[in-house]
């Protein structure tokens, strides 16, 4: 599904930013050229972007390719696939053949630039995964700060 942000109602940010996906799915929010302001909702599987008509997210611009890229999305987790691009797919300004898409991420294909936006599934996959990460991190660290102060205290320190 392709729209302007103005043909849909304003959704309420929550306090980490990450709720403003249309309709709490995943989206591409164009902020270059034709695609300026342009919403391209993401659906559940894999999205072919490209100049070609047959493709599910059309973009009429020269530097982008017939079939320019795919964008996987399944439980909460959405990757880019570059599919031999004439002028590249690119996360955050760096050319990938394969990207995993975290919230904030500017995608860009040719010259053409979105930002990635994660939809309400976004606490599965890889968003829990870094969180649980963070959270083994922070536990391992308070556990060897509290085995140092025990073994300082045992050696009379």
């Amino acid at each position: 599904m392709v729209f302007r942000a103005s043909d849909v109602p304003a959704v309420q940010d929550t306090a980490d930013g990450q709720s403003n996906a249309v309709g709490g799915r995943s989206h591409l929010l164009g902020v270059s050229g034709s695609v300026k302001d342009m919403r391209i909702v993401l659906r559940r599987g894999r999205t072919l972007v490209g100049r070609r008509e047959n493709n599910d997210v059309v973009i009429s611009e020269s530097s982008v390719s017939a079939l320019h890229a795919w964008i996987i999305s399944d439980n909460g987790v959405s990757r880019v696939m570059n599919m031999l691009s004439t002028n590249g797919t690119f996360v955050n300004d760096k050319k990938v053949h394969e990207a995993t898409l975290v919230h904030g991420d500017r995608l860009r294909f040719g010259t053409v630039e979105f930002i990635f936006q994660m939809g309400e599934d976004r606490h599965s996959g890889v968003g829990l995964a870094r969180s649980r990460n963070r959270k083994r991190l922070v536990i391992s660290i308070a556990l060897m700060v509290a085995a140092v102060s025990v073994w300082v205290a045992l050696r009379g320190g």
